[in-house]
């Protein structure tokens, strides 16, 4: 119900220009500020929406990852199911169709998706979105920064790790070869996107700050109760 009411009754929608063309460039469509006051927002940001207001109304919900993916997750010792945070109304999938959804999550992959995010980790999820902005508009030393702080409060989760040492090899200290590489590659993706025009025309510090602080913001008022840093 909740979900419905916030869709037909106050318009929170999936951003329909973002559904097959993503843009860690513009913070809008990784914040919740893109829901609230832009087109609409993505699986990034609507299930966070989701579940701060939930919470604030007594709802068990927990952040979730799948593979390149968010959703919400009602949990309580006698009652566990999945919400899909991202689709029109409200719609229940299990952990199965998210091992193959939106992207095959491989075995060696496990690690990092799937299990419900204690505070800490959800914190980390929003600073490794502020390291992507921040990547794809070639800022890697601060991106490097946050995909740091991120794995420090997450260090189970090994993405965030990769994500720093990529950051650091495109801000020219590479740890091996094989980042050393992997930056290359990276930097040629980055300059198509932009060649492309997938930049929006604002300025660098709109783009990444303006969604970035409020995620955290929010991060932090969604269970200040439980969050300790």
């Amino acid at each position: 119900m909740m979900i419905t009411v916030l869709q037909q009754d106050c318009g929170v929608r999936y951003n329909p220009d973002r559904i097959y063309d993503p843009d860690f460039t513009d913070a809008r469509d990784q914040f919740i500020h893109g829901v609230t006051s832009g087109d609409g927002g993505t699986c990034a940001s609507m299930p966070v929406v989701y579940i701060a207001i939930g919470r604030q109304l007594g709802f068990p919900l927990k952040l979730v990852s799948a593979k390149a993916h968010l959703f919400v997750r009602w949990q309580t010792p006698n009652e566990c199911f999945n919400i899909e945070g991202s689709s029109r109304g409200f719609s229940i999938h299990s952990d199965e169709y998210y091992l193959t959804w939106p992207l095959k999550i491989f075995p060696s992959e496990r690690t990092g998706y799937l299990y419900s995010k204690s505070p800490r980790e959800e914190l980390a999820v929003f600073l490794a979105m502020r390291g992507h902005c921040l990547h794809d508009n070639l800022r890697f030393d601060e991106a490097a920064q946050a995909y740091s702080a991120a794995h420090g409060l997450a260090p189970r989760d090994p993405h965030y790790r990769n994500f720093w040492q990529l950051a650091e090899a495109c801000a020219g200290r590479p740890k091996n070869e094989r980042f050393a590489r992997e930056a290359e590659k990276d930097l040629l993706r980055i300059t198509s996107l932009r060649q492309q025009g997938t930049e929006r025309n604002r300025t660098t510090s709109e783009i990444v700050f303006q969604g970035p602080v409020a995620y955290v913001l929010e991060a932090k008022k969604i269970d200040s109760q439980t969050c300790r840093l």
